[in-house]
């Protein structure tokens, strides 16, 4: 059978099982390639999983032959070649992928104990590939977090021998265990033997990172992203040692590579395009002039309107609104420049216009909203959106988990005395004790200006003060009309609103007096 792209390959694998699969690595600009079709093939298991996929390519690029190898095809083929050559490769991934069936079978039923328990039952007879067999092994072990048992394997087959998978293997498994000092020591080995292991620099990123020394993994993370950029999960990794670091402009370079990378494989995703708006916004909110903030600002407005007609929203499955994602960049934009009040209401229309259009709350949406709440102090719903994120089925995108972990921790000193102060405003309003309770409620708006739930206890709390006064304090009824105008021109949601219209009664006295 012969496809002409990827696209028809995966539908003619959607109805044929093939025990052989040749494709080119090149299927098409702007297409799905010949290593996204593998990994597809084999995520979306529309293959059988002894079936041979094989790679050839005219094109010997350092960084499209080592995103290929990493998707881990059965052989790579270099043009030109021979029909002896060809027939050679597919037979000897045949022949692997028919002695270790039952690992592969396991392996694709994501049955990590039971593919390890076939590892070592074929390991007790007389293989041919055995080397294949412990390397699928090791990497079994890592997947299932146990290092001990990966370094016991390694250690045994790189004795006295330097076999590169094996080295690199033990040196992950040695920084999964936290011998960071163990793990170090084997990739600077393997880096003298070739200074272009990209795994090495990946397992040295990672030990610095533990350490703690962000400088030295954002070195390592950037050499390794300099050989091989065509990993998403190294992109991922980038992106958030980059931002760890302070290198905002790194991270956001490594989040335009994440959305190119996932337009045209099965990683396509509206989130690659949010995340990516959101870097650009990072860089500007970290700028150091006005100048460049604009810039920036600016860049992730263009980005948006030239992306706005992708088919990732076309082709989504996912609740997701273009129009109200692009308010709540605006939103942000605004809340950069220190325009809170039209930051709020912009976000506060979209938060209505979300509700209304949505049974519940579109996640991919929730990120962005997050962010802007927490800018302008709206806690409480930046805390229900959260708790929403992290009870979502799945693992959570790497750069929307990096967003929650760094504004809980940007955020927890202001979040903590807003909620004392308005918490001790509350319980004082409760006990009759106005003033104090005033007292606390400014303390709470300061910190939150444009809090419609703050103001609004503030507000009650003030005219209940007036109305207990024989002369109203000016000061007072100047606090309340500066109120009332910010709330008056603003969004209400329902329960704010029914709170606003129980108030209006007894504020109008105040605010229209003369």
């Amino acid at each position: 059978a012969v496809a002409p792209n990827a696209d028809t390959a995966i539908s003619l694998c959607r109805s044929e099982k093939f025990d052989f699969i040749v494709c080119d690595l090149h299927l098409g600009a702007d297409k799905k390639n010949g290593f996204e079709l593998v990994e597809e093939l084999r995520s979306r298991k529309l293959i059988k999983p002894t079936t041979v996929m094989l790679v050839i390519s005219a094109d010997s690029a350092r960084e499209l032959v080592i995103g290929s190898l990493e998707r881990e095809p059965d052989d790579y083929l270099i043009k030109p070649f021979s029909q002896v050559q060809l027939k050679t490769r597919l037979n000897r991934a045949y022949y692997k992928r028919a002695e270790l069936a039952a690992v592969y079978k396991s392996i694709a039923k994501e049955d990590v104990p039971g593919a390890i328990g076939a590892c070592l039952e074929l390991l007790r007879g007389n293989l041919n590939y055995r080397q294949t067999c412990l390397k699928l092994l090791s990497e079994l072990y890592l997947r299932n977090g146990d290092s001990d048992a990966a370094i016991r394997l390694t250690q045994g087959v790189v004795k006295g021998r330097a076999i590169k998978w094996a080295q690199v293997n033990l040196a992950k498994a040695h920084s999964l265990a936290g011998e960071l000092d163990s793990a170090q020591a084997i990739a600077k080995e393997l880096l003298k033997a070739n200074r272009l292991n990209v795994d090495a620099y990946d397992v040295l990123a990672d030990c610095f990172m533990q350490q703690g020394d962000s400088d030295q993994a954002l070195e390592n993370i950037k050499q390794a992203i300099n050989i091989a950029p065509l990993s998403l999960q190294r992109q991922f990794t980038a992106a958030n040692i980059g931002r760890q670091n302070n290198d905002f402009s790194f991270a956001k370079d490594s989040c335009l590579s994440i959305w190119q990378m996932s337009k045209r494989s099965m990683h396509r995703d509206v989130s690659h395009l949010c995340n990516y708006i959101r870097s650009i916004l990072d860089v500007a909110e970290h700028a150091t002039d006005k100048k460049h903030r604009n810039r920036y600002q600016q860049e992730a407005l263009i980005t948006l309107q030239r992306n706005r007609s992708d088919e990732v929203f076309s082709r989504s499955t996912d609740e997701f609104d273009f129009s109200l994602y692009e308010n709540i960049v605006h939103s942000r934009i605004n809340a950069l420049d220190g325009k809170a009040l039209m930051a709020k209401k912009l976000l506060e229309e979209t938060q209505i216009a979300i509700e209304q259009k949505f049974n519940g709350y579109p996640l991919k949406l929730a990120p962005d909203s997050i962010k802007v709440m927490n800018d302008i102090g709206d806690f409480e719903e930046a805390d229900k959106l959260t708790n929403q994120l992290n009870q979502q089925s799945g693992d959570i995108d790497p750069n929307v988990a990096y967003l929650l972990s760094s504004e809980e921790t940007q955020q927890s000193d202001r979040k903590k005395a807003y909620k004392l102060h308005n918490k001790k405003g509350i319980e004082a309003y409760r006990e009759g004790k106005f003033e104090t309770a005033l007292q606390s409620f400014r303390a709470a708006q300061m910190l939150t200006p444009v809090n419609i739930g703050v103001n609004l206890n503030l507000l009650q709390c003030i005219v209940k003060t007036l109305e207990m006064q024989n002369k109203p304090e000016p000061k007072l009824v100047i606090e309340c009309r500066d109120i009332y105008k910010l709330l008056s021109g603003m969004p209400l949601r329902d329960g704010h609103q029914q709170k606003w219209n129980d108030l209006l009664d007894d504020i109008t006295p105040f605010v229209e007096a003369k």
